[in-house]
């Protein structure tokens, strides 16, 4: 098994390696790699010595780091997260400006197994096979990932969560609910909504979750999932032309989006209403 998903700022990698086989030596430039084992202990040839990391556990590889894994112990599983340096910078500035001219540092071995992490990453992998993620809902996921690491791996970061620098209400917040509320049977995309609001694009998302208890890009689901139901009951249109004049991307993204709202089919709601 080898399967690979490459995002603007990140890469998410999750590949099996059979007893006595290894990856090639490597770097990666200007990206942080976590590798991650599944199901067995692996052997990380990393910074000229060898590391034991069991199951659940999580190495940290700088940029420029060679390095390759080692199924010394048996098949095992990797996942491997790759996130771009200024990005983690980008984020972690955002989610605490106070300490936004501290120079960001970074634990390399956590042997705190936290399932959470691997559960986000794995959700990404499991969204991309069945349909594209649009550019909105990836740039959260991105953005959460990317939260999640930073909680985990960095120096700087003494709380198991990141704190909230502020909870008071944006003036942008609101601005981007009435802009969402006008367009959203259009496309969107984070930089315009954030634009609207006045924020860059993860400090947006981090005021939004704050304020709205949701991410953009669910609050923007949840106007479209409302306006499918109205047009589901007002109208005898088929449910792939209200997919798309409620806003949604694709039939499919519209289906999965419905079913986990609702608990049945669009079609299956009709016919009770």
């Amino acid at each position: 098994m080898d399967m690979l998903l490459e995002w603007k700022n990140s890469g998410f990698r999750l590949f099996t390696l059979q007893q006595g086989e290894s990856d090639e030596l490597h770097d990666h430039g200007n990206y942080l790699q976590v590798s991650m084992p599944l199901d067995n202990e692996v052997e990380i040839q990393w910074n000229k010595r060898y590391q034991r990391v069991a199951s659940g556990q999580r190495l940290l590889v700088q940029p420029d780091e060679q390095h390759r894994h080692l199924a010394t112990y048996g098949p095992a599983t990797i996942m491997l997260v790759s996130l771009q340096c200024d990005f983690l910078q980008e984020v972690w500035e955002n989610e605490q400006p106070a300490r936004a001219k501290h120079s960001l540092e970074y634990t390399s071995l956590s042997t705190e197994i936290v399932p959470l992490f691997q559960q986000t990453v794995q959700r990404a992998f499991q969204r991309s096979l069945f349909e594209p993620m649009d550019e909105l809902l990836q740039m959260e996921q991105e953005w959460e990932v990317a939260r999640l690491f930073l909680t985990l791996h960095s120096k700087n970061n003494t709380c198991t969560e990141l704190k909230v620098t502020s909870l008071y209400e944006h003036p942008g917040v609101k601005r981007a609910t009435d802009y969402m509320h006008d367009e959203f049977k259009h496309p969107l995309t984070l930089e315009e909504i954030a634009g609207i609001a006045g924020s860059s694009k993860y400090h947006f998302i981090h005021q939004f979750k704050k304020n709205k208890r949701m991410t953009p890009g669910q609050y923007l689901q949840q106007l479209r999932i409302k306006e499918a139901a109205y047009l589901l009951r007002t109208t005898d249109w088929e449910i792939t032309r209200i997919a798309f004049e409620a806003g949604f991307g694709s039939l499919s993204s519209f289906q999965r989006v419905w079913k986990q709202q609702y608990g049945v089919s669009a079609s299956d709601f009709r016919k009770n209403v």
